[in-house]
């Protein structure tokens, strides 16, 4: 059947991919480039073309990102409540129409960095008004007063975003060719997922999204 495998370790791979790829088809995310294999494309921006993909998205990505960041800003002077506060999932909703305008105005998920790292409101605006005014609506929503855990969970989201900054990452978003869909047809697929051991904080919420996404279709939620 499929198999989904999570590694730092390449000679994981060099050992059973030949044998897999006998098997059924086989997609290796690898975003970093470190490994010699063929690396299969995965966009976050790809269910964002309409409202509720978009917050669908947001949310996925703020609950797979919680834990990591969330650790990790330990010791901040944020207190556990605060924090909790802070990644509540509800947050998603100031997620989402950032990275909605984007994909509506033809812009990569590097432009929304852009925007979260600024907090930017009127241009998302202009993109939303002309699209969908529910999106436009939560976008103005966010920005009726002032809210010092919005501003940490965007600065957060833009930590994590620019790791598309990275030319030899954002090389891998001009196609989508990990479908869970696709990996769970019956055959025996195989999806690897590597990074480098030693930037494991940088990539762990986006190959957590993905794994989000494969259980989900396995479960059909």
């Amino acid at each position: 059947g499929p198999v989904m495998v999570v590694s730092t370790k390449g000679h994981l791979i060099d050992q059973t991919i030949g044998w897999r790829s006998q098997k059924g088809d086989v997609h290796v995310y690898d975003p970093a480039e470190v490994t010699r294999y063929y690396r299969s494309g995965w966009s976050l921006l790809a269910d964002c073309e309409t409202w509720e993909g978009a917050i669908r998205t947001a949310s996925d990505l703020t609950l797979a990102a919680r834990a990591t960041v969330g650790a990790s800003r330990a010791g901040d002077g944020i207190t556990s409540e605060e924090r909790g506060e802070i990644w509540r999932s509800s947050m998603a909703m100031s997620l989402a129409p950032f990275l909605f305008a984007a994909v509506s105005s033809g812009r990569s998920v590097g432009a929304a960095a852009e925007w979260i790292e600024r907090e930017e409101r009127d241009e998302v605006l202009a993109v939303l008004d002309g699209v969908d005014r529910t999106a436009a609506r939560a976008h103005r929503s966010t920005f009726m007063r002032p809210d010092p855990s919005r501003s940490t969970f965007l600065h957060a989201m833009h930590e994590i975003l620019s790791v598309y900054e990275d030319p030899v990452v954002a090389s891998s978003l001009d196609r989508h060719e990990i479908l869970p869909d696709e990996l769970l047809d019956g055959g025996a697929n195989t999806l690897y997922i590597t990074t480098p051991e030693h930037d494991q904080a940088r990539f762990r919420p986006l190959c957590a999204m993905i794994v989000r996404r494969v259980l989900a279709a396995a479960y059909g939620a």
